[in-house]
Protein backbone atom coordinates (compact mmCIF):
# COMPACT_ATOMS: atom_id res chain seq x y z
CA UNK A 1 0.00 0.00 0.00
CA UNK A 2 0.86 3.62 -0.26
CA UNK A 3 0.41 6.28 2.31
CA UNK A 4 -1.06 9.61 1.02
CA UNK A 5 -0.68 12.41 3.15
CA UNK A 6 -4.26 14.15 3.15
CA UNK A 7 -4.55 18.16 4.04
CA UNK A 8 -7.08 20.06 4.95
CA UNK A 9 -8.44 23.15 2.81
CA UNK A 10 -7.90 26.18 2.90
CA UNK A 11 -4.53 25.50 5.13
CA UNK A 12 -3.27 22.59 3.11
CA UNK A 13 -1.94 21.68 7.08
CA UNK A 14 -1.49 17.76 6.73
CA UNK A 15 -3.50 15.98 8.70
CA UNK A 16 -4.22 12.35 8.03
CA UNK A 17 -2.91 8.82 5.81
CA UNK A 18 -5.20 7.84 3.09
CA UNK A 19 -3.76 4.34 1.87
CA UNK A 20 -4.38 3.81 -1.70
CA UNK A 21 -2.43 0.54 -4.12
CA UNK A 22 1.03 1.18 -4.77
CA UNK A 23 0.76 0.56 -8.22
CA UNK A 24 -2.37 2.88 -8.91
CA UNK A 25 0.21 5.89 -8.43
CA UNK A 26 3.48 4.09 -9.29
CA UNK A 27 2.67 3.19 -12.83
CA UNK A 28 5.90 4.31 -15.31
CA UNK A 29 5.22 6.83 -17.90
CA UNK A 30 3.72 5.77 -21.52
CA UNK A 31 3.47 8.85 -23.70
CA UNK A 32 1.66 6.59 -26.35
CA UNK A 33 -1.21 5.43 -24.02
CA UNK A 34 -1.74 8.50 -22.89
CA UNK A 35 -1.77 10.00 -26.30
CA UNK A 36 -4.72 7.73 -27.49
CA UNK A 37 -6.73 8.39 -24.41
CA UNK A 38 -6.34 11.73 -25.17
CA UNK A 39 -7.25 11.20 -29.18
CA UNK A 40 -10.10 8.99 -27.79
CA UNK A 41 -11.25 12.03 -25.78
CA UNK A 42 -10.93 14.29 -28.28
CA UNK A 43 -13.32 12.44 -30.45
CA UNK A 44 -15.84 11.73 -27.98
CA UNK A 45 -16.24 15.88 -27.94
CA UNK A 46 -16.59 16.42 -31.56
CA UNK A 47 -20.31 17.01 -32.38
CA UNK A 48 -20.25 16.02 -35.89
CA UNK A 49 -23.33 18.55 -36.37
CA UNK A 50 -21.71 20.39 -39.43
CA UNK A 51 -23.97 20.32 -42.65
CA UNK A 52 -24.59 21.82 -46.25
CA UNK A 53 -26.79 21.39 -48.64
CA UNK A 54 -26.29 18.69 -51.71
CA UNK A 55 -27.53 20.00 -55.37
CA UNK A 56 -30.61 17.73 -54.50
CA UNK A 57 -31.78 19.97 -51.68
CA UNK A 58 -31.23 23.46 -53.01
CA UNK A 59 -34.63 25.23 -53.51
CA UNK A 60 -33.98 25.99 -57.41
CA UNK A 61 -35.46 24.98 -60.70
CA UNK A 62 -33.49 22.27 -62.29
CA UNK A 63 -33.46 23.79 -65.84
CA UNK A 64 -30.82 24.59 -67.76
CA UNK A 65 -29.68 28.06 -67.19
CA UNK A 66 -29.64 29.14 -70.82
CA UNK A 67 -28.28 27.08 -73.91
CA UNK A 68 -25.72 25.32 -74.84
CA UNK A 69 -24.31 26.45 -77.98
CA UNK A 70 -23.56 30.40 -79.79
CA UNK A 71 -23.68 32.45 -76.64
CA UNK A 72 -20.29 32.82 -76.53
CA UNK A 73 -20.21 31.89 -73.08
CA UNK A 74 -19.48 28.23 -71.13
CA UNK A 75 -21.51 25.83 -71.23
CA UNK A 76 -23.85 25.64 -68.42
CA UNK A 77 -26.21 23.44 -66.18
CA UNK A 78 -28.65 24.40 -63.56
CA UNK A 79 -28.76 27.54 -61.23
CA UNK A 80 -28.08 24.54 -58.19
CA UNK A 81 -23.88 24.40 -59.99
CA UNK A 82 -21.53 24.83 -56.84
CA UNK A 83 -19.61 26.78 -58.96
CA UNK A 84 -22.58 29.65 -58.63
CA UNK A 85 -23.69 31.78 -55.90
CA UNK A 86 -26.31 30.23 -53.94
CA UNK A 87 -25.61 27.31 -55.31
CA UNK A 88 -24.75 23.85 -53.45
CA UNK A 89 -21.68 23.29 -51.84
CA UNK A 90 -19.61 20.83 -53.40
CA UNK A 91 -18.41 17.50 -51.11
CA UNK A 92 -19.45 19.54 -47.64
CA UNK A 93 -19.71 18.31 -44.40
CA UNK A 94 -22.79 16.13 -43.33
CA UNK A 95 -23.68 15.31 -39.79
CA UNK A 96 -21.59 12.33 -38.61
CA UNK A 97 -20.21 10.67 -35.32
CA UNK A 98 -16.30 11.33 -34.57
CA UNK A 99 -16.23 9.45 -31.62
CA UNK A 100 -13.85 6.08 -31.86
CA UNK A 101 -13.31 3.42 -29.75
CA UNK A 102 -10.68 2.45 -26.99
CA UNK A 103 -10.33 -0.22 -24.54
CA UNK A 104 -11.33 0.18 -20.63
CA UNK A 105 -8.16 -0.95 -19.48
CA UNK A 106 -6.52 0.85 -21.77
CA UNK A 107 -8.29 4.67 -20.84
CA UNK A 108 -8.14 3.14 -16.98
CA UNK A 109 -4.40 3.01 -17.53
CA UNK A 110 -3.96 6.05 -18.72
CA UNK A 111 -5.79 7.68 -16.28
CA UNK A 112 -3.42 6.06 -14.06
CA UNK A 113 -0.16 6.65 -16.17
CA UNK A 114 -1.65 10.45 -15.96
CA UNK A 115 -2.01 10.55 -11.80
CA UNK A 116 0.97 8.96 -11.50
CA UNK A 117 2.87 11.12 -13.11
CA UNK A 118 1.06 14.53 -11.20
CA UNK A 119 2.13 12.48 -8.32
CA UNK A 120 5.48 11.77 -9.25
CA UNK A 121 6.16 15.90 -9.77
CA UNK A 122 4.69 16.63 -6.40
CA UNK A 123 1.27 18.11 -8.08
CA UNK A 124 -1.02 16.10 -7.01
CA UNK A 125 -2.64 16.69 -3.79
CA UNK A 126 -5.48 14.71 -1.80
CA UNK A 127 -7.66 16.85 0.06
CA UNK A 128 -9.70 16.44 3.10
CA UNK A 129 -13.58 16.74 3.64
CA UNK A 130 -15.71 19.27 3.79
CA UNK A 131 -13.60 21.40 1.30
CA UNK A 132 -14.90 25.38 1.55
CA UNK A 133 -13.72 29.08 2.81
CA UNK A 134 -14.91 30.95 5.75
CA UNK A 135 -16.92 33.53 3.10
CA UNK A 136 -18.26 33.57 -0.47
CA UNK A 137 -16.00 36.50 -1.35
CA UNK A 138 -13.45 36.65 -4.14
CA UNK A 139 -11.08 38.42 -2.48
CA UNK A 140 -10.89 35.72 0.36
CA UNK A 141 -10.02 33.16 -2.06
CA UNK A 142 -7.47 35.10 -4.04
CA UNK A 143 -5.82 35.67 -0.80
CA UNK A 144 -5.58 31.65 -0.46
CA UNK A 145 -4.59 31.24 -4.14
CA UNK A 146 -1.48 33.96 -3.41
CA UNK A 147 -0.69 31.84 -0.12
CA UNK A 148 0.19 28.98 -1.38
CA UNK A 149 0.70 29.80 -4.89
CA UNK A 150 -2.16 28.23 -6.62
CA UNK A 151 -2.83 31.25 -9.60
CA UNK A 152 -2.01 31.70 -13.10
CA UNK A 153 1.94 32.45 -12.99
CA UNK A 154 2.53 29.12 -11.43
CA UNK A 155 -0.62 26.94 -13.65
CA UNK A 156 -3.89 26.69 -13.21
CA UNK A 157 -4.93 24.88 -10.08
CA UNK A 158 -8.15 21.97 -10.44
CA UNK A 159 -9.94 20.87 -7.77
CA UNK A 160 -11.70 16.95 -8.91
CA UNK A 161 -14.71 17.04 -5.93
CA UNK A 162 -17.16 14.56 -5.77
CA UNK A 163 -20.53 15.22 -7.00
CA UNK A 164 -22.15 15.60 -4.04
CA UNK A 165 -20.57 19.25 -3.52
CA UNK A 166 -22.41 19.95 -7.09
CA UNK A 167 -25.52 19.19 -6.10
CA UNK A 168 -27.74 22.47 -5.84
CA UNK A 169 -29.05 22.33 -2.29
CA UNK A 170 -25.16 21.74 -1.37
CA UNK A 171 -23.78 23.79 -3.55
CA UNK A 172 -25.84 27.06 -2.50
CA UNK A 173 -24.19 26.64 0.92
CA UNK A 174 -20.57 25.94 -0.07
CA UNK A 175 -18.48 29.41 0.17
CA UNK A 176 -15.85 27.72 -2.09
CA UNK A 177 -18.42 26.77 -4.95
CA UNK A 178 -19.57 29.74 -5.20
CA UNK A 179 -16.24 32.16 -4.81
CA UNK A 180 -14.17 29.89 -7.49
CA UNK A 181 -16.20 31.19 -10.65
CA UNK A 182 -14.92 34.43 -9.89
CA UNK A 183 -11.10 33.29 -9.91
CA UNK A 184 -11.25 30.83 -13.22
CA UNK A 185 -8.02 32.16 -14.41
CA UNK A 186 -6.79 30.73 -11.68
CA UNK A 187 -8.81 27.63 -9.90
CA UNK A 188 -11.53 25.39 -12.18
CA UNK A 189 -14.12 22.89 -10.41
CA UNK A 190 -14.40 19.43 -12.17
CA UNK A 191 -16.96 16.72 -11.06
CA UNK A 192 -15.41 13.44 -10.71
CA UNK A 193 -17.60 11.98 -12.82
CA UNK A 194 -16.27 14.34 -16.16
CA UNK A 195 -12.74 13.88 -14.98
CA UNK A 196 -10.71 12.92 -17.81
CA UNK A 197 -7.19 12.00 -18.80
CA UNK A 198 -7.11 15.40 -20.34
CA UNK A 199 -7.63 17.62 -17.06
CA UNK A 200 -5.28 15.35 -15.36
CA UNK A 201 -2.57 17.05 -17.64
CA UNK A 202 -2.91 20.20 -18.58
CA UNK A 203 -3.39 21.84 -15.32
CA UNK A 204 -0.77 23.44 -13.23
CA UNK A 205 -1.62 21.53 -9.38
CA UNK A 206 -4.37 18.66 -9.33
CA UNK A 207 -6.33 18.83 -5.94
CA UNK A 208 -8.86 15.83 -5.49
CA UNK A 209 -11.13 15.04 -2.26
CA UNK A 210 -10.69 11.80 -0.54
CA UNK A 211 -14.24 11.11 -1.91
CA UNK A 212 -13.23 11.41 -5.02
CA UNK A 213 -10.33 9.64 -5.01
CA UNK A 214 -12.29 6.76 -3.98
CA UNK A 215 -14.07 6.84 -7.18
CA UNK A 216 -11.04 7.29 -9.47
CA UNK A 217 -9.94 3.81 -7.21
CA UNK A 218 -13.05 1.90 -7.78
CA UNK A 219 -13.31 2.58 -11.47
CA UNK A 220 -9.51 2.94 -12.72
CA UNK A 221 -7.80 0.22 -10.61
CA UNK A 222 -6.26 -2.61 -11.97
CA UNK A 223 -8.74 -4.81 -9.72
CA UNK A 224 -11.26 -2.34 -8.03
CA UNK A 225 -12.82 -5.51 -6.45
CA UNK A 226 -9.89 -5.95 -4.26
CA UNK A 227 -9.25 -1.94 -3.57
CA UNK A 228 -12.35 -0.88 -2.34
CA UNK A 229 -11.83 -1.23 1.26
CA UNK A 230 -8.15 0.09 1.33
CA UNK A 231 -9.54 3.38 1.20
CA UNK A 232 -11.71 4.35 4.10
CA UNK A 233 -8.56 3.18 6.43
CA UNK A 234 -6.26 5.85 7.90
CA UNK A 235 -3.37 6.03 9.63
CA UNK A 236 -3.29 8.25 13.00
CA UNK A 237 -4.29 11.82 12.23
CA UNK A 238 -1.39 14.49 12.25
CA UNK A 239 -1.43 17.27 15.25
CA UNK A 240 -2.57 20.50 13.73
CA UNK A 241 -0.31 23.66 13.32
CA UNK A 242 -1.24 25.24 16.54
CA UNK A 243 -0.17 22.40 18.38
CA UNK A 244 3.27 22.19 17.01
CA UNK A 245 3.65 25.97 17.42
CA UNK A 246 2.71 26.16 21.40
CA UNK A 247 3.83 23.06 22.29
CA UNK A 248 3.04 19.99 24.54
CA UNK A 249 2.60 20.58 27.70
Amino acid sequence: MLHLTRYRFPSLEPSSILQVPKQFLQERLRRDILHRAVVYEADADRQGTASTKRRSEINCSGKKMYRQKGTGYARVGDASSPIRRGGAVAHGPKPRDFSTRLQSQVYSMAMRVALSYRFARNELMVLENMIDIPLAKSRVLQEIILQHQLGHPYGRSLFVLHDDYFNPTNANQNNFLKAAPTQSKDVDLCPVSEFQVRDALKFGKLFIDSKAMSVLLEKHSRRPSLFASSTTSTAPTYPSASTVANGSQ
